[in-house]
C-alpha cells in the first residue's frame, strides 16, 4: 500500500460508514481501489481489537485512549531519559 496521509485514511473510512461503495470511495478520494480495500481492512482489524480490549477491561473507548495517551507520553519521558543517560 502506498503513503496515504491519516486525514486521506480518516475520508476514506468516513465515507465508507456513510455508505459509499469501496468503488465509490475511491473515485471520491483519489485513493487506489487495492488502498482503500487495505484501509478499511486496517480499520476494521483496529475496531475488532477496540471492542476486545473493552470487553476484557470493562472500560470504554475513551477511558482505553486516555490511558493509551498516559502510557505514550510515559514512554517518551523514558526514551528522553535513556538518551540523557547515553549522553553524559
Amino acid at each position: 500500500m502506498s503513503e496515504i496521509s491519516a486525514n486521506k485514511r480518516s475520508d476514506v473510512v468516513n465515507l465508507y460508514l456513510n455508505g459509499l461503495s469501496e468503488e465509490q470511495v475511491s473515485t471520491n478520494t483519489k485513493v487506489d481501489a487495492e488502498d482503500v480495500e487495505g484501509i478499511l481492512q486496517e480499520f476494521l482489524s483496529a475496531a475488532k481489537r477496540l471492542y476486545e480490549l473493552e470487553m476484557e477491561t470493562g472500560k470504554n473507548c475513551n477511558e482505553i485512549i486516555e490511558e493509551l495517551k498516559e502510557l505514550m507520553a510515559q514512554r517518551e519521558e523514558l526514551i528522553g531519559d535513556i538518551t540523557d543517560m547515553h549522553c553524559m
